[in-house]
């Protein structure tokens, strides 16, 4: 199936995810550039806050929450958890919706459908006002793009891939405006999935295929499997291949802010736990089994605060041998009638009797 089309959000997004599942004896593994798009634009655009918050190692989305909140970024690590990821998340439609120049307008629309966020008219202006106000140098970055596609016809990734958009020149100034809009994110994106693309090759050229067995990517996430055993080792190799792409090699660049990649691991596309840097530096850590029970014990805590029910471990629904539950029986309803499925009889074979004819 076509990778790129499998939903992250909503309802049915965890069943549908849940038909991915790794091999007896494996696990899988999603391995995703972090915010590569927004690195890659603030390096395009010669942003300095952004080129600062990356070059720290500091959180994007956290920034942006704050200046929309109007609080300093310290004030907004010190609010409580529930506050802080919800806001975070709104931050994240923020960024990814104001990046390309889209209008507040649009921006409204683009919030119900891909975040399931509402925002009124007001607030849509000042986060959008907020917004190019903290990273001054992203409009003037659009308005340069603009006037390159509008010049040449076309726009160029730092890897050298052409994107040629003829409709800019269309007396429709819709199909016009779109054009300008593809020049603005096409290089972005085409370099994203080049950066992935050249991961992959280093992949299979230096890892052994019997520890790492790549099997698609998910927008900028590289999925693999692993043997169960060795996932750890695993998720290291891949980790350690996407952050180290020889691109002063292959195009002649050098990024100026570090390329982060966060690996996650389970049985399934649903049940992903995420591997920290506190987990490779760790050498008792050797499967995916006690990642998970850390991950489920902090859950738990979380459940407790909130006076949820405690969460099922992820180990017992996943081990193999664990007892299956008995199932329930249920009693036939009375105007529920069995129905007798009845065999068709063969056809009887004709037998030809030969009469005796009397001579006179």
């Amino acid at each position: 199936p076509n990778g790129q089309i499998l939903p992250k959000r909503g309802k049915l997004a965890k069943k549908y995810r849940e038909i991915f599942v790794a091999p007896p004896g494996y696990v899988l593994l999603e391995v995703d550039f972090s915010q590569m798009e927004l690195r890659i634009a603030a390096i395009m655009a010669q942003d300095p806050t952004m080129l600062e918050l990356y070059a720290n190692g500091k959180d994007i989305h956290a920034a942006t929450a704050a200046a929309v909140m109007g609080i300093s970024l310290d004030e907004f690590n010190n609010l409580d958890r529930d506050t802080r990821d919800h806001k975070r998340f709104l931050a994240k439609a923020v960024n990814f919706g104001f990046l390309y120049g889209m209008g507040w307008r649009k921006f409204i629309t683009y919030a119900r459908t891909e975040y399931k966020l509402t925002f009124t008219e007001e607030e849509a202006q000042h986060i959008q006002q907020t917004f190019f106000y903290l990273y001054r140098r992203l409009k003037p970055w659009h308005n340069a793009m603009r006037r390159y596609v509008n010049e040449h016809g076309q726009v160029r990734a730092f890897s050298g891939r052409v994107r040629h958009l003829p409709s800019v020149y269309s007396p429709d100034e819709a199909i016009a405006s779109g054009a300008e809009r593809q020049a603005i994110n096409s290089p972005v994106q085409a370099f994203g999935s080049d950066l992935g693309l050249c991961a992959l090759a280093l992949l299979v050229k230096y890892v052994d295929f019997d520890l790492v067995r790549p099997i698609g990517f998910i927008h900028d996430a590289l999925v693999c499997i692993a043997p169960e055993d060795r996932a750890k080792e695993a998720a290291a190799e891949v980790k350690y291949w996407m952050e180290h792409i020889p691109t002063k090699k292959l195009f002649n660049w050098e990024s100026e802010i570090p390329i982060v990649a966060e690996a996650s691991v389970g049985k399934n596309l649903s049940k992903m736990v995420e591997i920290t840097d506190e987990w490779f530096a760790d050498d008792n850590v050797i499967n995916w089994h006690d990642i998970a029970h850390v991950d489920w014990v902090k859950r738990c805590e979380i459940a407790k605060e909130r006076g949820e029910k405690r969460p099922a471990h992820p180990y017992i629904r996943a081990n193999p041998h664990a007892p299956k539950p008995k199932r329930k029986l249920y009693k036939r309803l009375p105007h529920k009638r069995k129905i007798r499925i009845f065999k068709p009889r063969p056809a009887p074979t004709r037998v030809r009797v030969k009469r005796k004819v009397k001579l006179a």
